[in-house]
C-alpha cells in the first residue's frame, strides 16, 4: 500500500480546514473503525502512524486518521498548537465527526507520542467500545516546576515564537529502522527545525497533566520503548496503575526506541503481534 492508496478529505472543525485519511479497506462495510492520532510535529501518514495503519487495515477494519491544526496538509500555523482544551476538542470533534459517518459497532482510538496523550483526552470525553492503544505515549515529560512556570510566561507574551530547543525533532533518538528513519527526515510535510514554537511546548506540558490525571475506563493497551528519551515511561506506568477498568494490558520492549512501529525485525514483529493479538480479541 501507498500513498496514493489512501484517499484523503477536508473536513471542517472549528476554525480550520482538517486532512482525514482513509487507508483502503480489505472487506467491503467494515463494522470495526479505527482512529488515529499522530504525534507532534508529525501527521496522519507520518511512519510512525502509516505502519500501525497497514497493520490494523489488514485486520477487517476501517482505519483512519487526520492531521492537527497546523500539521500536515492541514490548516494552520505550521507546528503550532494553541492550547491543549483546543487540542482535545479538536481531536473530539474529529472523533465525533467519524462515529457520525460510519456508525461503528467497535471502535478503538490509537495514538502515538503526544498522539497517544490525545487518544487518552478523547476517551474521557467519548465512549470507545472497542479499545484505547497508546504507543510510546506522551503522560510525562522531563520538565522542571520552574521550567513550567517559565514555559508558561512566555507562551502568554510570545506564543508563536519557535526557540524551544527538542529533542523531539530528531529521528537518530527515536527511529531504530535505517529506511523508516530516513523515511521520516525526508518527509516534505514535516517542519525542519530543531526548535519548536513556545506555546506549541506549552502545550504540550498542560496536555500531559491534563490527560494523565484521569485514567480510561475502556479497554487498555499501552506499549512502552524501554530506550524512550523523548517521554519518560513512568507517566504510563502511572496511569496503568489507577486505571480501574478490568480490561488492561502494559507491554515493555527492551532495546526500542521512540518510534515503536519503526523499529527494526524480529522486534517489529513482536510488536505487530501484539498489537494485532490484542485487537483481534476484542473484536
Amino acid at each position: 500500500m501507498t500513498t496514493n492508496d489512501i484517499r484523503s478529505e477536508f473536513i471542517p472543525i472549528g476554525d480550520h480546514q482538517l486532512c482525514l485519511h482513509h487507508y483502503p479497506t480489505t472487506t467491503p462495510e467494515p463494522t470495526t473503525v479505527v482512529l488515529l492520532f499522530h504525534g507532534f510535529l508529525a501527521h496522519g501518514l507520518y511512519p510512525t502512524v502509516k505502519y500501525a495503519a497497514q497493520v490494523l487495515q489488514k485486520q477487517n477494519l476501517r482505519v483512519l486518521s487526520y492531521d492537527m491544526q497546523g500539521h500536515g496538509r492541514s490548516e494552520g500555523l505550521s507546528g503550532y498548537l494553541p492550547s491543549a482544551e483546543a487540542v482535545v476538542q479538536e481531536a473530539v470533534a474529529v472523533t465525533q465527526y467519524v462515529q457520525n459517518k460510519y456508525l461503528p459497532k467497535k471502535f478503538f482510538l490509537v495514538g502515538s507520542s503526544m498522539g497517544g496523550a490525545i487518544a487518552l483526552g478523547v476517551s474521557q470525553q467519548i465512549s470507545v467500545t472497542g479499545g484505547v492503544i497508546l504507543l510510546a505515549p506522551m503522560l510525562q515529560l522531563s520538565v522542571s516546576s520552574f521550567e513550567q512556570v517559565v514555559l508558561q510566561g512566555l507562551a502568554a507574551v510570545l506564543p508563536t515564537l519557535s526557540c524551544i530547543p527538542s529533542k523531539s525533532t530528531s529521528a537518530d533518538l527515536q527511529y531504530r529502522d535505517p529506511a523508516k528513519r530516513q523515511e521520516c527526515e525526508d518527509d516534505p510535510l514535516v517542519p525542519k527545525t530543531n526548535t519548536i514554537r513556545v506555546g506549541s511546548a506549552n502545550t504540550c506540558v498542560q496536555l500531559t497533566k491534563r490527560v494523565s490525571a484521569v485514567a480510561p475506563t475502556a479497554p487498555l493497551l499501552i506499549l512502552l520503548a524501554d530506550e524512550d528519551v523523548i517521554v519518560q515511561n513512568e507517566g504510563a506506568e502511572r496511569l496503568f496503575a489507577a486505571a480501574e477498568c478490568p480490561d488492561k494490558t502494559l507491554k515493555r520492549y527492551p532495546g526500542a526506541l521512540h518510534g515503536l512501529l519503526c523499529e527494526t525485525r524480529p522486534l517489529l514483529d513482536q510488536i505487530e503481534h501484539d498489537l494485532v493479538e490484542w485487537v483481534q480479541a476484542r473484536l
